[in-house]
């Protein structure tokens, strides 16, 4: 998933970005949290560039998976 998100990034697809996230789905960000597919979409509208993410850590459970990368 992180590879998809750096790939996603660099081409600067916000809808491709804000698809790996659920409608619950958050960012964090200087000024808080993004939540949910919509306002992650417009906040990344204007996005690309290099990016390479690690995963610090993660969970999986109840068919969700979260990954706290850095």
């Amino acid at each position: 998933m992180l590879r998809d998100y750096e790939q996603h990034w660099r081409l600067g697809d916000a809808a491709a970005l804000a698809a790996l996230f659920t409608g619950h789905g958050f960012v964090a960000n200087r000024g808080g949290r993004i939540r949910g597919r919509n306002a992650i979409r417009e906040v990344y509208q204007a996005t690309s560039g290099a990016l390479r993410l690690r995963a610090v850590a993660y969970e999986v459970g109840g068919g969700v998976g979260n990954i706290i990368g850095a």
